[in-house]
């Protein structure tokens, strides 16, 4: 057995309770040599919106992007409820500290298009309509992305793209200086010099940060089937023209439900794609992907994991098949829960793969570091969360039954084995992100109601830590 993961045999689970935690509350297991901490970093506030009327699902908050971490801090971006307001929102607030510091953005979430000329009260909103941080290193500046769905302005005239950006400085200024005035009036573009067209029909936006403290964004620039997916760079100054990833060809039309990381210096993409074919059979998946790019902005050749260069744009993604996630009669809902190690092994997870009437299993998609074969594993403790690496462990952070969880891979035996439960509140969403050994949680509490449109909202923090 590989001695980073002999201490996870002797895990010890712990049943946290967090239901009325104090502020700052911190409760700890020992796991081995490492000490797992959970710290309570509060609500953020009790009137988070969870839409209860709605177009593919009541989830808009804790969902994406929604949560940042930088120099200190924790960024979290939100819509507050109740139906009739769905405010947009900033939120932030020192670790460890006490209060949660708001800022109120004067833009309302516009609601599934297809009910514009429905009255107010019976208007549904659209859970795609996410909003994302991203904070640039370079300048400090905080940058918003938000309430967009493949809009154009026969949309909405003047929210088909909604861009907020703070002044330099902005994300550190102080608790007095953090409101509204920080920020620039809301844009639809980035470039100015890009054409406006540029920025019709955006979905999924999507941040990141590269070695050299630039901040780039990804997105999908049309419908389902007919996906262009685009990057964007800010070097501190300014912003790229959108640059396309991908062009669709005649007869091969699909859809990108994945995202794109960098790991060891190099930008990955690893998504699944649908066909209409597919779609007419019930959302079936017709293949696992994955590719990179030596260069970690993704603007330059990408290749095969085979090593076949390709110039940008792509126009043939077979060729970056490497699996079909589902068989005959299964389906799934988006894309993989994926990882490239430090190594250079591949993981790729589905957690809930099936029909209704049949039980769901999961699967696991592993390629070892320098090997074409991609080994698959079926119900070996995967559950729906995100993966991250410490210290050459491989841990999967997410929820399980609703509330968070821990579980550790063993290489050897190919088994993810629970290292950590928390019992107490149930949460309905969360969107995870990481600071060195400490993944933090947004969390949306269980409504009380079908009629409840405004929930409490939290951020939990799960430290790993050497004794």
């Amino acid at each position: 057995m590989n001695r980073a993961y002999m201490w996870i045999m002797e895990a010890m689970v712990c049943c946290l309770p967090i239901a009325g935690a104090a502020e700052n509350e911190t409760e700890r297991a020992m796991t081995g040599n490492r000490q797992i901490e959970m710290i309570d970093e509060g609500e953020v506030a009790s009137d988070a919106l969870w839409l209860t009327r709605y177009k593919f699902g009541p989830g808009l908050n804790a969902n994406r992007g929604s949560i940042q971490v930088y120099k200190g801090y924790i960024f979290v971006a939100w819509y507050q409820g109740g139906m009739d307001n769905r405010t947009v929102m900033l939120s932030r607030k020192q670790m460890g500290g006490k209060a949660w510091q708001h800022i109120t953005f004067p833009h309302r979430h516009v609601m599934f298009r297809g009910d514009t000329n429905l009255p107010e009260n019976q208007r549904r909103g659209d859970s795609h309509n996410t909003i994302a941080i991203g904070i640039c290193p370079k300048d400090d500046t905080v940058h918003l992305i938000y309430d967009l769905h493949a809009y154009s302005p026969q949309d909405f005239k003047d929210d088909y793209f909604n861009y907020s950006v703070s002044k330099k400085g902005g994300a550190v200024v102080s608790d007095a200086q953090w409101q509204i005035d920080i920020f620039a009036p809301k844009r639809k573009h980035l470039n100015p010099e890009a054409p406006e067209a540029a920025y019709y029909r955006i979905t999924y936006p999507s941040f990141r940060v590269d070695d050299q403290g630039n901040l780039s964004v990804d997105w999908r620039q049309g419908g389902t089937h007919n996906a262009v997916m685009q990057f964007c760079t800010y070097d501190g100054e300014i912003w790229t023209a959108p640059m396309s990833w991908n062009k669709p060809t005649s007869g091969n039309s699909k859809g990108f439900y994945g995202g794109f990381k960098v790991f060891n210096g190099k930008m990955y993409a690893c998504w699944a794609r649908r066909s209409d074919a597919d779609e007419k059979a019930g959302f079936l998946a017709s293949g696992l992907y994955l590719g990179y790019s030596d260069d970690p902005t993704g603007t330059s050749a990408w290749y095969t994991m085979r090593g076949e260069k390709n110039e940008l744009p792509l126009t043939d993604w077979e060729q970056f098949k490497i699996a079909a996630p589902v068989t005959s009669g299964e389906r799934i809902g988006g894309g993989p829960n994926w990882i490239i190690t430090k190594e250079g092994s591949f993981h790729g997870v589905y957690s809930r793969i099936g029909l209704k009437e049949k039980p769901s299993v999961s699967r696991h998609f592993y390629r070892a570091n320098a090997k074409d074969t991609l080994s698959i594993y079926e119900n070996n403790g995967v559950i729906e969360g995100s993966l991250h690496e410490i210290d050459d462990v491989l841990y999967l952070f997410g929820l399980e039954d609703g509330r968070p969880q821990i579980r550790a891979f063993d290489v050897e035996t190919k088994q993810w084995s629970l290292i950590y439960a928390a019992t107490g509140t149930r949460y309905k969403q969360s969107v995870i992100t990481w600071d060195g050994d400490t993944c933090y949680y947004h969390l949306i509490e269980n409504p009380q109601s079908i009629e409840d449109d405004s929930v409490p909202m939290r951020v939990l923090s799960l430290r790993l830590k050497s004794k």
